[in-house]
């Protein structure tokens, strides 16, 4: 419990230790070698921008879209996507469960074929590829 409620000192969280930099700037090339290749953590900042699911993926357009018809993996049990927002917003519990569903873009999809799913919004990045 202690973990989920304590208060952060706002000292601990002044410091930018990890490089931002904008995705447009940067080469899949030069972010092997800058920092793939060293293990140099970095945020690239304007992947997203571009995505459909930037705009489309709020809260209530995710409830609608996919209601109780399909579950997701949440941590180690299958939950629809409206009790998961559900149980994040009473939640307070020292280890949360986190919605890690590696097949989510087909899981989304639902098998129906009709709803192209989760995946028709994003794309995995060049870097990551």
């Amino acid at each position: 419990w202690h973990c989920g409620t304590a208060a952060i000192p706002p000292r601990w969280s002044r410091f930018e230790n990890v490089p931002r930099v904008a995705a447009s700037g940067l080469s899949v090339e030069e972010f092997a070698a800058r920092f793939e290749a060293p293990g140099q953590p970095v945020i690239l900042t304007g992947l997203a921008s571009g995505w459909p699911a930037a705009a489309k993926w709020t809260e209530a357009a995710l409830r609608d879209r996919f209601g109780e018809r399909c579950g997701f993996h949440v941590g180690g049990h299958t939950m629809s996507l409206p009790a998961f927002f559900d149980y994040c917003a009473s939640n307070a519990d020292e280890q949360p469960l986190y919605l890690f569903d590696k097949r989510f873009a087909e899981t989304s999809a639902g098998g129906g074929g009709a709803e192209p799913g989760l995946a028709a919004d994003y794309a995995v990045p060049a870097y990551f590829s």
